[in-house]
C-alpha cells in the first residue's frame, strides 16, 4: 500500500501487510502467546464445529457459548455480552462463504489424505513386489551356481578318482607282468617293457594280462 502519492509524484510511504492465520489449529507459537486470541478462534471453531453438525447457524452460536463457558473459554466475557457476541456473530458471519471455504479445504484435506495413502500403498507394494523378486532372482541363480560348481566339483572328483584308480590298476598290471617275464627269463624284454609304452602293451597282450 502506498500513501501520499499525488499525480507525477513518488510515494513517501510505502507499507507492507502480513497476512497471519488465526483459525484454529493455526500459529500455535502466537496463541501460546496471546490468550484471548487462542480462546476467541476456538470459539469460532466450535461454530464451526455445530454447522458440520449440520445445525443452523444461530444454533451453532449457542451450542459454541455453552460449551466455552463450561470449559471457561472467555467465560466472563460470554455471560456478560451473550446475546450482543450472538447478533454479531450472525450479522458478519458470511455462511455461503464458509460453506465455500469448509468444501475447499474438504476436498484439500480428501486429496493429501489420499495422496499419503497411496503413497504408503505404493511403498508397500513395491517393497513386497521387490522382495519377492529378488527372492526369486537370488534363488534362480544361486540354483544355476549351485549347479555349475556342483558339476565342476564332480568332473574334477570323478577324474581324480579315475586318475588313482587308473594307476593303481596300471601298477598292479605292470606288477604281474614283471613277475610273468621273470619267471620265463625275460629280462631284456622286461627292460625294454620299462622304456617302451608300446612294447609294454603288445607284452600284456601276450600274456593275457587286463
Amino acid at each position: 500500500m502506498e500513501v501520499g502519492t499525488h499525480d507525477g509524484e513518488e510515494a513517501c510511504l510505502e507499507c507492507t501487510a502480513t497476512m497471519i492465520n488465526i483459525n484454529y489449529g493455526h500459529n500455535q507459537k502466537l496463541m501460546e502467546a496471546c490468550r484471548e486470541l487462542y480462546e476467541y478462534s476456538y470459539l469460532i471453531e466450535q461454530i464451526r464445529v455445530g454447522l458440520r453438525q449440520k445445525l443452523p447457524l444461530p444454533d451453532s452460536v449457542d451450542q459454541a457459548v455453552d460449551h466455552c463457558i463450561d470449559q471457561n473459554i472467555l467465560k466472563n466475557f460470554l455471560q456478560r455480552h451473550r446475546s450482543e457476541v450472538k447478533n454479531m456473530i450472525l450479522e458478519e458471519f458470511d455462511l455461503e462463504k464458509y460453506l465455500k471455504l469448509e468444501k475447499k479445504e474438504s476436498r484439500t484435506e480428501g486429496y493429501n489424505a489420499g495422496l499419503s495413502e497411496g503413497h504408503a500403498a505404493g511403498l508397500s507394494e513395491g517393497h513386497a513386489a521387490g522382495l519377492s523378486e529378488g527372492h526369486a532372482a537370488g534363488l534362480s541363480e544361486g540354483h544355476a551356481a549351485g549347479l555349475s560348481e556342483g558339476h565342476a566339483a564332480g568332473l574334477s572328483e570323478g577324474h581324480a578318482t579315475g586318475l588313482s584308480e587308473g594307476t593303481t590298476h596300471g601298477r598292479a598290471e605292470f606288477a604281474t607282468l614283471t613277475q610273468r617275464l621273470l619267471d620265463d627269463s625275460r629280462i631284456d624284454d622286461l627292460k625294454k617293457a620299462a622304456a617302451d609304452p608300446e612294447y609294454l602293451e603288445l607284452l600284456l597282450k601276450e600274456y593275457q594280462i587286463t
